[in-house]
């Protein structure tokens, strides 16, 4: 009966296309708010920055993601929790995962991101580049800004929003919708789906300086939800990510920590060959394949006999 279920469900493409168009009317409807409450103003405060992510995260991400599971509800009947892959809770092994795979992968990691942001350009494309590089720097911006606390209950406060309100909504949107809505549909494409979805997530924030490990992460994402069967997952990998940038921070602007050195750690300032980073590279691929070995389930897609539209 689940059979017939799905062959009544939304095709791929108009799933995609759903979420799109409630994606891009929710963007229109967070920026006509801010318009109201910033007064026209382009430049936002702290606070204001804030309150446009919460929305973002809420109205552009979280309810297209019901709305076109609520929709897909009513024409293949499959409940909205299990649609959404909120309905099994994550075990604590995964939760040991994430850690683990999280400090052994970050030597790679920020030598990606440093090679990510040496890249240049071609001389004919110097317009390009310096457009890609204002953005960028537009970016960084509103991200010191915001990593700027002042006091314990403004960290927690912005640890709320930029680690768990962001790591629920962009998972919600891209991973449990865009991506569950393609497994369903063909899950014997699953890593083709897991790829594609997450270079569209890193594609999304618009910063082509940090392009490459952002889609890293997209997929490493993607992977957590398709092994483990449950977004639950990838959210808490997506919030202790972003929120372990918040509490360093906030432990550098205490004196706590001198600087900021998981930022730095794997990279090199001279031509030395980066050893860290590549051993840091062997050991995560390494950990990730035994993850894929001894701790893949048999999550959704609920039909595995569906394979093509």
């Amino acid at each position: 009966m689940i059979t017939q279920n799905y062959r009544k469900a939304f095709s791929t493409k108009v799933s995609w296309l759903l979420l799109a168009a409630f994606l891009l009317m929710g963007l229109l409807l967070v920026g006509m708010v801010m318009l109201v409450i910033t007064g026209g103003h382009t430049e936002m405060t702290k606070e204001q920055t804030a309150i446009s992510s919460v929305l973002q995260n809420i109205i552009a991400f979280i309810v297209p993601a019901v709305a076109v599971a609520l929709l897909s509800k009513m024409v293949d009947g499959v409940g909205l929790w299990h649609r959404l892959r909120l309905d099994k809770a994550p075990a604590l092994k995964w939760v040991a995962v994430i850690i683990v795979i999280y400090f052994v992968a970050l030597p790679a990691m920020n030598w990606i991101t440093m090679w990510n942001e040496g890249l240049r350009l071609p001389a004919s494309m110097q317009g390009i580049e310096e457009t890609f590089r204002a953005a960028e720097d537009k970016a960084q911006e509103i991200t010191t800004q915001m990593l700027q606390f002042g006091s314990l209950l403004n960290m927690l406060v912005m640890l709320m929003i930029v680690a768990v309100i962001t790591a629920l909504g962009e998972e919600l949107f891209f991973r449990s919708a865009l991506l569950g809505s393609a497994l369903d549909r063909h899950p014997r494409r699953a890593h083709l789906l897991v790829w594609t979805v997450a270079i569209i997530f890193s594609a999304f924030h618009f910063q082509f300086y940090g392009f490459v490990p952002r889609m890293l992460l997209g997929a490493w994402f993607g992977y957590l939800m398709l092994w483990s069967g449950s977004v639950w997952v990838p959210i808490i990998a997506h919030a202790f990510n972003n929120g372990m940038v918040v509490v360093v921070s906030y432990l550098v602007e205490e004196k706590i920590f001198s600087d900021n050195k998981l930022d730095t750690i794997g990279t090199t300032d001279d031509a030395s060959f980066p050893w860290l980073a590549l051993a840091s590279a062997v050991v995560t691929i390494t950990l990730v394949i035994l993850v894929y070995r001894t701790m893949r389930s048999t999550p959704p897609p609920y039909n595995p006999e569906l394979t093509d539209d």
